[in-house]
């Protein structure tokens, strides 16, 4: 019986998981909550706590200008990372 209740216990409890809840939103959305939008390419890729990404900007639209800029993110599932 008690097995019974734990196996209830956690099939309601898994409900209440910590999960990414990336929002996916239009492309007028991001552009507007964006600070910089550009064009690059992938230089070299660093590892530690998160990911950074090194880009050289071939094209700038909004944002600071600059030759390269480092994008860090996370290892992706949940804490949303991104994969370039």
């Amino acid at each position: 019986m008690i097995r019974c209740i734990i196996t209830i216990a956690f099939a309601f409890c898994a409900n209440y998981g910590l999960a990414c809840k990336c929002g996916h939103h239009s492309f007028k959305e991001e552009s507007v909550s964006s600070d910089q939008i550009f064009i690059g390419k992938v230089i070299y890729k660093t590892e530690s706590d998160k990911v950074y990404y090194h880009f050289l900007v071939t094209e700038n639209f909004k944002g600071e200008k600059t030759d390269t800029i480092t994008i860090q993110t996370g290892y992706g599932g949940p804490d949303c990372g991104m994969e370039f």
